[in-house]
């Protein structure tokens, strides 16, 4: 049975997160009010408005992807990474088709549908972060993507090849009702913890699913078509509205972290007090809170007392920076909380992220690597380096997982305990 403290629960949904998407779901309708408007303007030219508005949708969308792109890179983010790849892939395709007017021809259609199932794919790779199971979703977006060039390889060959309408349609109706499904369901992980990133890129999702399903049932052009310019030129809209204040927020955080970084080094280098063994765990852990706060997480401290490990400083710190590193890139815009308090003999540090979580065959991986002194790349990573030199320090390091958030336990000597607590890696 593993300990927890009182009161301690898995952040859920908080209402400022709620509030947060009411808000810009608001900001969404707004969009597609202007861009509904901006229609009803200009209705003495629907053929020009439609066209106008695919390649303000199309520049939007491009300058949402590069943007997107650039944050994911500075963050080492993979969720935000597969987010500006679903955008890219969405706007390197669909967004450019329509706008050079070939959306509607031949297998250019069939080409577009099969290019959505790999965003479809990608979104989803988004919400359930690091998994076991992402190689059967990978491979669909495998398949989405040959599928989809084929159809182009197709079309170039045979320009006047055209695939029964039914069957385009059909394509067309799937590959829309799961980016919409897709959507929903990065919506709700955005709401319960993964950040503004996940809700605006999903609501821009959900309004491009709207706007197929009203080119799917009216199919007549004239207004519906005019409608659907305006729903797309609002979603990516939406794109950049998420795009802008991640790549700021990412800016700022980088551009912070040298300093906070060096002004931590001089601290963990300061010796101690005259008269006091151990390293001061409130000290370290506020100032690694400093460094890793701001765009990616929000850090939160809580401390009992004053405990002191005897570890030394640079140690506590590599172990939690391990861990705060795997955090900002499995939960960008997500929160972790940090406490700790004195056990006896041992003093305890739980940080707990709102992230996606691990499952028991890539947890079970992870720390047998560490055990065994690798050095795994990618999702978790830090976990196994950190059970490693917490092994290695005469300490204890649990985890308890599962499909939403993720809990690390330490248990390390006191500075006044004269025996070592037992290493055991669960």
């Amino acid at each position: 049975m593993i300990d927890r403290f009182p009161g301690w629960r898995r952040p859920v949904a908080p209402r400022q997160a709620v509030r947060a998407a009411a808000v810009e779901t608001l900001a969404q309708l707004v969009l597609i009010t202007g861009a509904v408007l901006l229609v009803i303007g200009l209705q003495s030219a629907p053929g020009v408005v439609e066209r106008t508005f695919a390649v303000l949708a199309f520049a939007a969308g491009v300058s949402a992807t590069i943007l997107l792109a650039v944050g994911a890179y500075m963050s080492g983010s993979d969720t935000a990474r597969r987010i500006a790849e679903g955008v890219g892939l969405y706007v390197g395709t669909v967004l450019l088709l329509r706008t050079v007017g070939a959306g509607e021809r031949g297998m250019w259609a069939v080409f577009g549908s099969l290019a959505v199932l790999g965003v479809i794919a990608l979104l989803v790779l988004a919400v359930r972060g690091s998994s076991t199971r992402d190689r059967t979703v990978a491979v669909v977006f495998g398949l989405a993507v040959l599928a989809a060039a084929a159809a182009a390889v197709g079309t170039l060959v045979a320009p006047g090849l055209v695939l029964p309408a039914p069957v385009v349609r059909t394509v067309d109706l799937v590959a829309w009702s799961g980016v919409g499904a897709a959507a929903v369901l990065l919506l709700a992980a955005g709401v319960g913890g993964g950040g503004p990133l996940m809700r605006r890129i999903a609501l821009g999702f959900v309004t491009l699913a709207i706007a197929h399903a009203i080119r799917f049932v009216a199919r007549d052009g004239g207004t519906s078509g005019a409608a659907v310019s305006a729903l797309v030129l609002a979603a990516v809209a939406m794109f950049l509205v998420a795009a802008v204040p991640f790549l700021l927020a990412t800016a700022r955080t980088v551009s912070r972290q040298g300093a906070e970084l060096e002004r931590l080094q001089r601290m963990l280098d300061a010796p101690e007090p005259a008269g006091q063994a151990g390293t001061a765990v409130a000290t370290v852990l506020r100032e690694l809170a400093v460094v890793h706060s701001g765009g990616l997480l929000a850090v939160d401290v809580d401390v009992d007392g004053e405990p002191r490990v005897a570890a030394p400083p640079a140690v506590l710190a590599d172990v939690l920076t391990h861990l705060l590193a795997d955090c900002a890139t499995n939960t960008p815009g997500g929160r972790v909380r940090i406490r700790a308090l004195s056990r006896g003999r041992h003093v305890r540090i739980e940080v707990a992220d709102d992230g996606p979580g691990l499952t028991p065959d890539s947890m079970a991986v992870l720390l047998r690597r560490g055990q065994e002194g690798g050095t795994p790349d990618g999702p978790g990573a830090g976990l196994a380096r950190s059970a490693d030199i917490v092994g290695r320090h005469q300490g204890t390091f649990t985890v308890r997982y599962g499909d939403h958030g993720c809990t690390a336990v330490l248990d390390l000597p006191a500075s006044d305990c004269a025996a070592p607590v037992p290493t055991v890696v669960v």
